[in-house]
């Protein structure tokens, strides 16, 4: 077999996503025992590639990692480079005698990979977005985790907002796309889910409210943390009240029910992955590969239907899937 390529640097961008310590091992893996690959992993996203804090990836350094949570990386938030960020990865990238990088992120990590692609840099990137908001995507890493441990929390929380007939408001991601809150909500049977694609009146959501409160049951809302109600701005909310917290106190006062409010977060980033992240985590990383060994530069993984397919890297950061009207309005007939 022609071996095209010797050293591969690896990044994590953005938040993290359960089973992307699978795509790695997979990655990692695949490349020494086909290809002969050496690799280096940089801590910390674009600052450690930047930084040159290289840490070597064997085949030791990725045993029994696909059923850890978190990132065995680390991984930074953040999402671009400027200027001279971008001279100090090329110098970074000269320093570690790299033949190619791989970039694992979301959209504006794949769009900042895709730059450094039109600069020069041998980049393949792999998409991850718990929130599965990436339209270039069938099914984004680490999301079917992110609804499994939303859907057991909110049933926990349910039991006991039934035990004491109060509204219980859970809080799950979705800063811009409602995926996890709705499937989420089906799978748990709320009275009510409020995604960002759809703000609504504090009306709105009283009535959903009030309609099992006068069937004797003890409401639940699952709500997107990215939700606005008709009347708000969409604004930071670091350092502000939840979303869960406002629309409880908004209930307890109009609908004169005692209202609690539960913010998941990052409990769904954290866990270990379920199988099925496993599973798409080592086919994106194979298939990663692959491409990498192709020579396919500026391209990345996405998956449609059970295939792994390469698309551009502009293509994939800069499409983003939302929860149309139709999918919602269906959604809610089918909730309690």
């Amino acid at each position: 077999m022609t071996r095209t390529m010797t050293r591969i640097g690896v990044l994590l961008n953005g938040g993290d996503s359960p089973g992307t310590n699978a795509l790695i091992r997979a990655l990692v893996l695949r490349g020494i025992r086909d290809h002969g690959d050496e690799f280096v992993g940089f801590a910390g996203g674009w600052g450690g590639l930047r930084d040159a804090e290289a840490i070597d990836l064997d085949e030791k350094a990725v045993r029994g990692v696909s059923r850890l949570g978190g990132a065995v990386l680390g991984i930074s938030s953040v999402p671009s480079l400027d200027d001279e960020e971008v001279r100090a990865v090329h110098s970074a990238i000269r320093l570690s005698a790299l033949d190619a990088l791989v970039v694992v992120g979301g959209h504006r990590t794949l769009e900042t990979a895709g730059q450094l692609h039109e600069k020069g840099i041998r980049v393949v990137g792999v998409p991850k977005s718990i929130e599965n908001d990436i339209g270039a995507v069938d099914g984004s890493l680490g999301f079917a985790t992110a609804v499994e441990v939303a859907a057991e929390g909110i049933d926990r929380l349910r039991t006991t907002g039934d035990a004491h007939h109060r509204c219980t408001v859970v809080e799950v991601v979705g800063e811009r796309a409602g995926w996890v809150a709705l499937h989420a909500g089906i799978a748990t049977n709320a009275h009510a889910v409020l995604i960002p694609e759809f703000p609504q009146t504090i009306e709105a959501v009283i009535d959903s409210v009030s309609r099992p409160l006068r069937r004797g049951r003890s409401p639940l809302v699952v709500v997107a943390e990215g939700f606005r109600l008709l009347t708000e701005s969409r604004q930071d909310p670091a350092g502000g009240e939840s979303i869960a917290a406002k629309l409880a106190t908004q209930i307890g006062t109009f609908a004169g029910i005692e209202a609690r409010a539960v913010v998941l977060g990052g409990m769904q980033r954290g866990a270990a992955p379920i199988a099925a992240d496993r599973v798409l985590g080592s086919g994106l990383g194979r298939a990663a590969i692959r491409m990498l060994h192709e020579g396919q530069w500026g391209r990345g993984v996405t998956t449609r239907g059970s295939d792994f397919v390469s698309r551009a890297l502009g293509e994939i950061g800069g499409q983003r899937r939302s929860v149309d009207r139709e999918v919602y309005a269906e959604a809610c007939r089918a909730l309690s």
